[in-house]
C-alpha cells in the first residue's frame, strides 16, 4: 500500500484504493496459505486471523492518510467557503483603499 498511496503519492479515489487493498489482501492470504506451517491448523488459523486484522488496521491508516490528501474535500468544508469569501472581500477593500489613496496623492 505504501507504493500505491503512501508518502508523497497523489490522492487516489476511494474505489481505487479499496480495489488495491482487496488485491493485496488476497495476495497476502494466498501467500500465507501456500506455505507450510508448524503448530497445527488451529494455530495457523489464529495466525491467519491476526494477519488479516493487521492488514485491515494498516489499510485504515493508509486510507485516512489518502483522504487527507484530497484537497477538493477540504475545500467543501463548512468553514472554508465563508472564510474564502471573507478573505476575498477583505482583499477588495484593501485594494480599493490603495486605489483611492493613490488617486488623492
Amino acid at each position: 500500500m505504501e507504493e500505491v498511496c503512501g508518502g508523497t503519492k497523489p490522492y487516489l479515489k476511494t474505489e481505487a484504493i479499496e480495489k488495491e487493498h482487496r488485491r493485496i489482501m488476497d495476495k497476502a492470504i494466498l501467500q500465507f496459505s501456500s506455505k507450510k506451517k508448524m503448530g497445527g491448523d488451529e494455530f495457523s488459523q489464529t495466525c491467519k486471523e491476526q494477519l488479516e486484522k493487521d492488514i485491515e488496521d494498516t489499510f485504515i491508516q493508509f486510507k485516512a492518510h489518502n483522504e487527507s490528501k484530497n484537497i477538493f474535500k477540504s475545500a467543501r468544508t463548512r468553514y472554508s467557503l465563508p472564510s474564502q469569501f471573507s478573505l476575498h472581500n477583505i482583499g477588495h477593500i484593501w485594494f480599493y483603499r490603495f486605489v483611492c489613496i493613490g488617486k488623492h496623492m
